[in-house]
């Protein structure tokens, strides 16, 4: 495809389209009841402002696209994927057409590549877990490290109690995995589930076996979305905190964990408003600061912690403006990708095809390929759907590695050409290598006339013998070069009595 448009193209173009003929035509007669066609409509409330110049329909110094390369001057404007914004601005600069925003909209949002680069930050709205009814009916797991020592810090949270367990381990295999439960649930009981990240051993055969032997329900969260595992998340954080401050003091990360587990669990929790200790064992007991013992029931109430999570939630997504997703199955969507370097897109620009909904948890399939995520990993794939322009850069459709890649190949003009006006008012070419380019020559857009001049009639020959027609628009003053109408403005009425002098 040319990368450039020349005005000699839109006036063959305009000669063959029968819309601008038709406009043409009225502007010509300049009669009222030519401007009645309803295919002049969008072009009635401007005709003060159209002429013909040199077989080109004008809007002041803007030219009239003809329908048929209305799509392919889009395309030129886009060139660099600038946004919907820039894209319009540069348009308004040069030419003009019925419904030039739609379809400005239309394109830019169906780029390929501009979907695939663009991050889209919508997050669904937080969802209120039920809360556990018993101590150890349903625990969190999840692993910190590794530390400068080169151990990892294993733990375990009741989700009632918030009662954690840490053991601090050389290697993260499901043997060293298998014996910690072992050990904890011949303490505690055998929970009823247990949630986990993906990460191994978690989503190994051997920990699946295991738990399907004990009758414990594994529940792995979305991948790549750890808020949804978010007890042991917050857990990990301090966690690590009082092990690095362990291994700066002391590099004795075991003494000094068993220290901060007797504080943390002595403590009352933000969410329980009650310490671990006492929920798990409905005793306090005693710790580093002098205390009397007192014994007795713990009046805590899950159902009351699910209502107050829930008034929490409410109030964080007011906060944060969220809003549930709109997906459905079978919608085209892209996935966030992990960048492996500046160049790597925002989301994998080869779509997917939406399987499985469950509430924010989203399966997507491709090509057999299945893969889970969270919604605001998403965003809804607009394809370009029947070009009228058969030039139209191909879109990536498949991941098919042989195919060259769209995002990143381009490849550079050896020449430009550039338009100049000459004294007579005519449009000539000129042609200017690459290394003018470097010697700061200046290349302009097309021009129609410079705006001390008036642009030249076109006349054509009488085959009477009669004398040249001049089929300018009789009312129509010559083509002015001013930029967009700019938004009035009005001098307020306390500076009446003031000389006020605008910039």
């Amino acid at each position: 495809m040319p990368k450039t448009m020349t005005v000699e193209e839109v006036r063959q173009e305009t000669q063959e389209d029968a819309l601008l003929n038709k406009l043409k035509e009225a502007l010509q007669n300049n009669d009222y009841k030519l401007w009645e066609n309803p295919q002049l409509k969008p072009y009635k409330s401007i005709k003060e402002e159209l002429t013909i110049y040199q077989g080109v329909v004008l809007r002041k110094n803007r030219i009239l696209i003809p329908t048929s390369m209305q799509e392919r001057v889009i395309q030129l404007a886009h060139k660099g994927h600038l946004g919907i914004v820039k894209t319009k601005q540069l348009l308004r600069t040069k030419v003009w057409f019925a419904n030039m925003n739609e379809m400005v909209d239309k394109y830019v949002k169906s780029c390929h590549a501009c979907q695939a680069v663009t991050p889209f930050k919508q997050r669904n709205p937080l969802e209120t877990t039920e809360m556990a009814s018993h101590a150890f009916g349903s625990v969190d797991v999840d692993y910190a490290g590794p530390f400068p020592n080169g151990k990892y810090a294993f733990l375990l949270i009741d989700e009632y109690s918030r009662f954690p367990i840490v053991e601090i381990i050389s290697s993260t295999n499901f043997k060293h995995l298998k014996a910690i439960l072992d050990k904890t649930f011949a303490i505690f009981g055998i929970p009823q589930k247990l949630k986990s990240d993906n990460g191994p051993p978690f989503n190994g055969k051997e920990l699946k076996s295991y738990l399907s032997s004990m009758h414990i329900k594994h529940h792995p969260i979305t991948p790549y979305w750890p808020e949804a595992n978010g007890v042991a998340e917050r857990f990990v954080k301090t966690l690590k905190k009082s092990l690095l401050c362990a291994f700066l003091e002391t590099h004795d990360m075991e003494a000094q964990l068993q220290e901060f587990l007797i504080n943390y669990r002595s403590s009352p929790h933000q969410t329980t408003e009650k310490s671990p200790y006492e929920l798990i064992f409905n005793r306090e007991v005693n710790t580093f600061l002098p205390s009397i013992i007192q014994t007795g029931n713990s009046n805590y109430n899950p159902s009351i912690e699910h209502t107050k999570r829930e008034t929490r939630n409410n109030k964080a997504n007011i906060k944060r403006r969220t809003k549930p997703h709109t997906f459905t199955l079978g919608d085209k969507v892209l996935c966030k990708q992990i960048k492996h370097n500046s160049l790597t897109p925002y989301y994998d620009p080869y779509p997917w095809k939406i399987t499985r909904i469950t509430g924010a948890q989203i399966e997507g399939e491709r090509e057999g390929r299945k893969i889970i995520r969270n919604s605001s990993f998403f965003k809804s794939f607009i394809p370009r759907t029947n070009p009228s322009n058969p030039n139209s850069p191909s879109l990536i459709t498949s991941p098919n590695p042989n195919e060259s890649d769209t995002l990143t190949n381009t490849s550079l003009t050896k020449t430009t050409k550039i338009y100049e006006t000459p004294p007579n008012g005519t449009i000539q070419e000129q042609e200017t290598s690459e290394n003018s380019m470097s010697t700061g020559t200046m290349r302009t857009r097309p021009s129609i006339a410079p705006s001390n001049r008036t642009p030249t009639p076109i006349v054509t020959p009488s085959t009477s013998g009669h004398e040249a027609q001049d089929i300018r628009h009789p009312e129509a003053s010559p083509p002015s070069f001013s930029n967009r109408p700019k938004r009035q403005t009005k001098t307020p009425g306390h500076f009446k009595d003031y000389v006020v002098t605008k910039y």
